[in-house]
């Protein structure tokens, strides 16, 4: 009996798929969440290193690992003072204080161009305006307050800056530019009493032309004080004693060139000196001021932000750098994973899981971790061998559709590649960057026929001068070629198809300059490409350029450049454009394209690629006119091929912001309404007017009759549009997409707390009737009856217990099965999620039983050959009768 278990046990450890079921974690599986710190501009090592980054969040990092140990997201701008156990962002309105070791808020404070530091007795000395006060670190409780006061200057003029002597726990110093004067005022502080005495006045010497910053003041253990001027080119030192004058001097980087026009983060005593970060175009420079002069001790490339200890003979002891070049760049695509079979990957990857008897003592563990005896090491090496063994995490494409690459362009250049299942970096790339650069887009560039082609992707830099198409690898991160651009380009269009080569598809895409005399160049510049634009130019084009009375569309000329086709004044005075929002280029597949009203009547839907909706309205900080009268918010839906207008509608109270998603034949919009004092999301749908005669083939084999409709000869239309109250402010739509569009889909509502929303799609049905008791024909076409107020459903938040921090954009990508679409969340933070709208109908469930199918099969099987001994048997037994 005990020799059957063990085999049957290895055995169901053989079946990978039962191994991997009893071992995979429901919990967040299908979701995962990447928290951001962003550009670091301010770091603080203690016990732990607090950093700020120039993006507003305030993070504590375990010097060890860099794990993340808490975060709070500010306003941009904010910066960091720290002291014992305290770290307090000044914002521009407000002074907060946040515990060190578990983040949590100790107190905060209103305060006006604040400025904090921290005495050597712990107390907090706080200036806003004219004022200065002396507050307790740990609770925020003022303890003494003084006016400053500068002979010769207004208040509102002098702004004072407090730093710490360091010297004497009572006192604290104060530094104060007097711009009429010219003059840098030093003041001490009594911190117990509050009682301000001047004790220094140093004039800046005449051939220093910029003002100095209050803010970029040291005080150094000796009596002296360190400024330099705002633009960080300029170093001045004096006495903190007397009025002598500054003695000031130009500063260089390491390599001779001047610091003229670069930001200097912060002055910081460490030690005996101070340490002196410089953002530099090309990387951070890190400074230490010593014995009257100014030394270069690190460079740093790239956003990177540092934090400094020096020892008493002004060398850096230690130096702690944080990379902070934020994920949530310019632009973001979901491309495939490599095919398995190339280069021997999947045969590689399959030798290095976990053998049969680490699989057998994984599964062992994991029961004696569920009966409550396993330790924490056990626990690791349960959650490693499931990590090694996940199906889900593979580097290579699935049947599925389920594992894709996510590839995101940072604002400084760096093109990373993430896994879609759990959103790990696989590889990263820094592209080239001479000169003011500015990375925009990352766009598809060829996309090969078969499984073993390599896939492309081109990123866009713009310029002044003249820009970059960088082309990278997709696979392997590689760059394979930088094509120049040409400067003063708008934007670049992509054309409606790419060109079919021999081996792969290339994309195409139009520039559209800023000088409409200019020619439009086309990417790549070659002749198939230009063939394609000339012959898309025609009818299919549909280029559109924004300005301020509206939208206009552009078409190629045969001349090369780009001509005016048509133009919707929709702005004018007082009025803007609040939205735009267009269906994509490359569209799923529509799903059915008809629908049968009252399970009856059946109504085709208008499935243009070109529709364009537009919302205008009140310009900010128009006020009410004459008679009291606000504009209305107008929301147009257009062809983007001919400018017709094909349905509006106004909203009276309408404001912005307005956030608007086109897909198929309908579009959303959100807004927020003054006159209910709420938040309203419209809908309108497109259905072509009149009836049509098609037979059964047709619906069979055919495909949309109206997908390339020409829009020069458009149908008649029937719109039907109507609006919903909503609890729930909107940063970004979206929309659920699939591989053939037969699902159901889902609005994805991303609300400005970080949390995203799926909204069933039928709620915002705009033909749902005012009836108390539904109908045969509603009943059978499964219309609700209309609720002025659309329902919130907490199992219907995609993001869970997760918040994506600054929440802006949504994308979601069809996966192989109908049933899925995939979900990428973009803000200060990214999220993923596989989302499935109508239930996994196409998938076996990740919890089915597959031991137990094993079992039953095995029982089946092995009851099937008793029952036919046993027959046989009997059937003996009767012959002998």
């Amino acid at each position: 009996m005990r020799r059957a278990l063990i085999a049957l046990a290895i055995m169901l450890t053989l079946i990978n798929p039962s191994a991997h079921a009893l071992l995979e974690s429901q919990a967040s599986k299908y979701s995962w969440l990447l928290q951001n710190v962003g550009t670091v501009t301010d770091a603080d090592l203690g016990q732990h290193l607090i950093t700020l980054s120039e993006q507003g969040v305030l993070a504590s990092l375990s010097p060890g690992d860099g794990r993340l140990l808490w975060r709070k997201v500010l306003s941009p701008g904010a910066r960091l003072v720290s002291g014992p156990g305290v770290a307090v962002a000044i914002e521009p309105a407000r002074v907060l204080a946040f515990a060190a070791t578990n983040g949590a808020l100790l107190w905060e404070r209103p305060a006006v161009e604040a400025d904090v530091a921290f005495t050597a007795n712990g107390r907090l000395v706080l200036t806003a305006q004219d004022a200065v006060h002396v507050l307790a670190a740990s609770n925020g409780v003022v303890v003494a307050s003084s006016k400053v006061h500068v002979d010769g200057e207004e208040p509102s003029e002098a702004r004072p800056s407090v730093h710490s002597a360091g010297a004497d726990a009572a006192t604290a110093l104060l530094a104060i530019w007097a711009p009429i004067r010219r003059a840098l005022v030093v003041l001490q502080l009594d911190s117990s009493s509050g009682a301000l005495t001047q004790i220094a006045s140093h004039a800046l010497p005449a051939k220093v032309q910029v003002d100095l910053d209050p803010a970029a003041v040291a005080f150094l253990a000796g009596s002296r004080l360190l400024a330099v001027t705002a633009d960080g080119s300029t170093l001045c030192h004096a006495e903190t004693q007397g009025d002598a004058p500054l003695s000031c001097e130009a500063q260089r980087t390491a390599d001779a060139r001047p610091l003229s026009g670069f930001r200097l983060l912060k002055v910081r005593p460490c030690g005996a000196y101070p340490a002196l970060p410089v953002q530099t175009p090309d990387g951070l420079a890190l400074f230490a001021y010593q014995r009257g002069a100014l030394g270069a001790i690190a460079f740093v490339p790239g956003g990177v932000g540092a934090a400094c200890a020096l020892d008493a003979a002004g060398q850096a002891s230690a130096a702690v750098l944080v990379e902070g070049d934020p994920l949530s760049g310019p632009g973001a695509a979901r491309v495939d994973f490599l095919n398995p079979a190339d280069g021997g990957h999947e045969a590689a990857w399959l030798a290095a899981r976990p053998g049969t008897l680490q699989a057998l003592r994984a599964q062992l563990l994991l029961l004696k971790a569920q009966a409550g005896f396993g330790s924490a090491e056990e626990a690791a090496e349960v959650a490693a061998f499931q990590h090694a063994t996940d199906d889900r995490l593979r580097p290579f494409r699935d049947a599925d559709g389920f594992r894709k690459q996510i590839l995101v362009l940072t604002e400084h250049g760096k093109l990373v590649s993430l896994h879609s299942s759990d959103g790990h970096v696989l590889w990263t790339l820094t592209l080239p960057r001479s000169g003011a650069l500015t990375f925009r887009r990352v766009l598809m560039w060829r996309e090969p026929h078969t499984l073993h082609g390599e896939l492309e992707v081109v990123v866009l830099a713009e310029g002044a001068s003249g820009g970059a198409a960088c082309v990278v690898d997709a696979y392997s991160g590689r760059l394979a070629a930088t094509l120049p651009l040409p400067g003063g380009m708008r934007s670049w269009a992509p054309l409606p198809a790419p060109v079919a080569e021999a081996d792969a598809s290339s994309f195409v895409y139009l520039g559209v300059p800023l000088d409409p005399a200019a020619p439009a160049p086309v990417l790549p510049d070659t002749p198939a490409a230009h063939a394609a634009a000339a012959a898309a130019a025609a009818d299919t084009l549909g280029v559109l350029a924004r300005d301020a009375t509206g939208l206009r569309g552009l078409g190629l000329g045969k001349d090369g450049a780009l001509e005016a086709r048509w133009a919707a004044p929709l702005a004018g005075p007082g009025r803007e454009v609040l939205a735009v929002a267009r269906s994509a280029s490359r569209p799923n597949a529509p799903g059915p394209f008809a629908k049968a009203f009252g399970g009856v009547d059946v109504r085709y839907r208008y499935l243009n690629p070109s529709l364009t909706l537009v919302a205008t309205g009140a310009s900010a900080g128009t006020g009410p006119g004459a008679d009291g009268s606000v504009p209305p918010l107008t929301v147009h839906l257009l062809d983007g091929v001919t400018g017709r207008t094909l349905w509006s509608a106004s909203h009276e109270g309408g404001r912005g912001p307005v956030r608007a998603v086109v897909a198929d034949n309908w579009a959303a919009y959100h807004f927020w309404s003054a006159a209910a004092g709420r938040w309203q999301v419209g809908v309108v749908e497109l259905y072509e007017a009149g009836e049509r005669r098609v037979s059964v083939a047709q619906l069979a084999l055919a495909g949309p009759p109206n997908s390339t409709l020409p829009a020069r000869r458009p149908p008649a239309l029937e719109a039907y549009a109507a609006s919903y109250h909503t609890k729930l402010a909107a940063a970004a739509l979206g929309v659920t997409r699939t591989a053939h569009g037969t699902t159901a889909p889902q609005l994805l509502l991303g609300t400005t707390g970080g949390q995203v929303y799926m909204l069933d799609r039928r709620l915002l049905d705009p033909r749902r009737p005012v009836v108390d008791k539904p109908t045969p024909g509603m009943l059978a076409e499964g219309l609700a009856p209309y609720a002025s107020e659309l329902p919130l459903a907490g199992g219907a938040f995609a993001t869970r217990g997760a918040r994506v921090a600054r929440l802006a954009d949504l994308l979601a990508d069809p996966a192989t099965l109908e049933s899925s679409s995939l979900l990428l969340a973009r803000g200060l933070d990214l999220y993923g999620a596989r989302l499935a709208p109508s239930a996994t109908f196409d998938q076996v469930p990740d919890d089915f039983p597959y031991a137990l199918l094993v079992l039953i099969v095995l029982g089946m099987g092995s009851g099937a050959a008793a029952l036919r001994r046993l027959s046989a048997r009997r059937a003996v037994n009767r012959l002998w009768e």
